[in-house]
């Protein structure tokens, strides 16, 4: 296969995988909508993270970011402080309820990769990861250089 076609393919096999994980991001079990389930994602992962910082992961604005967060905080998904050092620094954290939907789409997310996982060989498996591994290094240092 040329390189061009390799590429191209690539390109196609990415974008239908993308699909995939927005239909699993977007499943209506956890009632909130893609960006709400951003938030909850990223908070869940980073434990704690500034608004700011949750803005600039999502590539939203930060006024949509705090409207979204206001959502959820009213939800009782998430909570909110502000630094007692500086008062303009505002942290995000899940709430309980947060916390508990946030460990069942964390589950669901290992059954998904299980699924996946379960049709490749070991070795396969060891060579997909080192594969992402180093496709999201290089879009991190990519990033990182903008």
């Amino acid at each position: 296969m040329k390189y061009q076609d390799k590429v191209e393919k690539f390109d196609q096999l990415f974008v239908s995988l993308g699909e995939w994980i927005f239909h699993f991001f977007t499943a209506e079990t956890l009632g909130l909508s893609l960006k709400e389930m951003m938030i909850l994602e990223v908070t869940g992962m980073k434990k704690s993270i500034m608004m700011s910082k949750l803005a600039a992961i999502l590539h939203l604005p930060p006024t949509t970011t705090t409207s979204i967060v206001d959502r959820m905080v009213r939800k009782g998904y998430l909570k909110r402080k502000r630094l007692e050092e500086e008062r303009r620094i505002v942290v995000v954290s899940l709430a309980a309820d947060g916390q508990a939907l946030w460990e069942k789409h964390r589950n669901e997310h290992i059954e998904f990769a299980l699924g996946l996982m379960n049709v490749l060989t070991e070795d396969e498996q060891e060579l997909l990861i080192n594969l992402l591994e180093k496709m999201v290094n290089a879009l991190a240092q990519k990033h990182s250089q903008e």
